[in-house]
């Protein structure tokens, strides 16, 4: 699990602390989205950026949905000048690698929202949770945060799909019909997959 996930102890602990980014209570317009603290930059007259990280224990081949919470506050530009990254690593510590997992918010105007980016965890045992703050240019009405991360592991399978479709034979011989469902009460299902074939061994369309 991630420690101080909500930077509750008020300080870097076992956050790693790059370029602008502090740990700091209500900032700029923003407060924590929980507690009494979150990490922030922003709200001076130069382009700041920041990032924190934290390396996590995981088991390998487990499938792992991480989340945080997002707030950009622009009163001076373009609402979209600021945004919040949350990327995923398999151990490493550059979180400007170009290909990594990752999911954005951006003008979310002083409300905060959440991301969560999906990954399988690798033979290492280790991902490297990275929250990247980012804004545009200087001014002093830009503010961004980020705010209580979290980590959930999920070893298990979705439910087999329920399928239900026309039957045997098709009346029309230009399409085919069906409707199906899963779940998964730990992580969700992220998407679903289809071939269409002439027999279970033959997806002719590929997935």
């Amino acid at each position: 699990s991630l420690d101080d996930a909500g930077f509750e102890s008020g300080s870097a602990g076992p956050w790693t602390l790059g370029r602008a980014a502090a740990v700091t209570g209500t900032f700029g317009g923003i407060a924590p989205h929980s507690g009494s603290w979150m990490t922030a930059i922003g709200g001076n007259n130069t382009r700041q950026n920041g990032v924190v990280r934290q390396r996590v224990k995981v088991n390998p081949g487990w499938r792992y949905r991480i989340s945080a919470w997002g707030n950009t506050l622009v009163t001076d530009g373009a609402a979209n000048s600021a945004r919040c990254v949350l990327q995923i690593d398999q151990g490493g510590i550059n979180p400007y690698r170009t290909g990594l997992p990752a999911a954005q918010v951006t003008a979310t105007q002083g409300q905060w929202r959440k991301m969560s980016v999906d990954v399988i965890a690798g033979a290492g045992g280790i991902l490297t949770v990275f929250g990247l703050m980012e804004q545009d240019y200087a001014s002093p009405g830009i503010v961004t945060a980020m705010d209580d991360f979290a980590i959930l592991g999920d070893n298990t399978s979705p439910t087999q799909p329920v399928v239900v479709d026309d039957g045997a034979f098709s009346p029309d011989a230009t399409s085919l019909h069906a409707t199906w469902t899963a779940s998964d009460p730990d992580t969700g299902v992220a998407e679903y997959q289809y071939a269409i074939g002439t027999a279970p061994s033959d997806p002719l369309s590929g997935y």
